[in-house]
């Protein structure tokens, strides 16, 4: 009874003297998975490849989530459709080029960074990968490896799956494309090449008629690529490798007339890289040559604001950063 109350009476003046309980150890520590929101922002300098996610109001850093040293550079100046490494939806794997094999990484949430986990050779015979990329619904990582060869497929998450070959339908200028639903187009068409006098649209569609990829050309080598799914006949464009000007397009197709009607949204002071929107698709993020990023409204008159970001390298000497996405 004595040696009880003692012990009592000592918790008691720990707990009054402000101190800590032992911990128990039947109790685990889950630790609290990476916040994934904002513009996502592949950097690459002296310090390591890094995937950042931002807060475009306030351009905090809320999460860095270091990538391992990769054999060919990560991030490129010829934007998001020439690079070599892409990731998933959710952004929890991610594939780079290893030689002619893909190196597969996977999110180790507890540690917060990305990790190898397992290296995929395209099969015997099936030539030299020319592009790799995540499906937007399930879980494969599809192949290809040129425009009239077969098309394969390999599920990510299966440890021992081996790429097989797909029955897809691999458009020659813009590879393999998804619906509004994350389905592979296996039957597309080439819809209306319309002109406005100084414009041409190019786009493709799915055998319903919606419109999945486009491109729009201004002339003297203004080129800008669909960067947001189309809200019926009205798409947003974002330029693509392009001179300073326009960064954000906003084009209304009359397909009855075959015709297109073009806004031009906000323009920017340097060469653009690359364009990510909003997931309501009202704002449009857009890197540049130079290193900053700019925040624009999608709404005609837009003006954009440059995004003060702290911690990110400024491009050049073997820095550089791109946009990947608006999660």
């Amino acid at each position: 009874m004595k040696k009880w109350l003692f012990v009592a009476i000592s918790a008691a003046l720990v707990s009054a003297c402000g101190g800590e309980p032992a911990p128990d150890p039947d109790i685990t520590v889950v630790p609290e998975p990476p916040r994934m929101q904002g513009v996502a922002v592949l950097s690459s300098d002296t310090n390591g490849n890094r995937l950042e996610f931002v807060d475009p109001g306030t351009g905090t850093i809320t999460t860095t989530l270091p990538f391992p040293a990769t054999e060919e550079p990560l991030v490129t100046r010829y934007g998001p459709w020439e690079a070599n490494e892409v990731f998933s939806p959710d952004w929890r794997y991610a594939a780079a080029r290893a030689g002619n094999d893909i190196q597969l990484y996977t999110l180790a949430e507890a540690e917060k960074r990305y990790v190898p986990t397992r290296r995929i050779t395209p099969p015997p015979g099936a030539g030299v990968i020319d592009s790799f990329r995540f499906g937007r619904s399930g879980s494969k990582l599809w192949i290809t490896t040129g425009t009239s060869a077969p098309v394969y497929s390999v599920d990510y998450l299966v440890a021992d799956s081996a790429p097989v070959q797909e029955d897809a339908a691999l458009n020659h200028t813009w590879g393999l494309m998804w619906d509004a639903r994350g389905n592979l187009v296996k039957e597309s068409v080439l819809t209306t090449i319309a002109p406005d006098g100084k414009s041409w649209m190019y786009s493709v569609a799915d055998k319903s008629g919606a419109v999945v990829e486009a491109s729009l050309s201004m002339g003297s080598g203004n080129e800008y690529q669909l960067v947001a799914p189309p809200d019926g006949d009205t798409l947003l464009f974002g330029a693509r490798s392009k001179p300073a000007g326009p960064a954000l397009i906003r084009v209304v197709r009359d397909q009855a007339a075959a015709t297109i009607r073009v806004t031009e949204i906000a323009n920017s002071p340097q060469p653009v890289t690359s364009t990510v929107v909003s997931p309501d698709k009202t704002e449009a993020a857009f890197g540049t040559e130079g290193g900053p990023w700019f925040i624009s409204s999608t709404a005609p008159g837009g003006t954009p604001r440059q995004a003060v970001v702290q911690g990110l390298p400024e491009d050049g000497n073997g820095m550089y950063h791109r946009l990947l996405g608006w999660a």
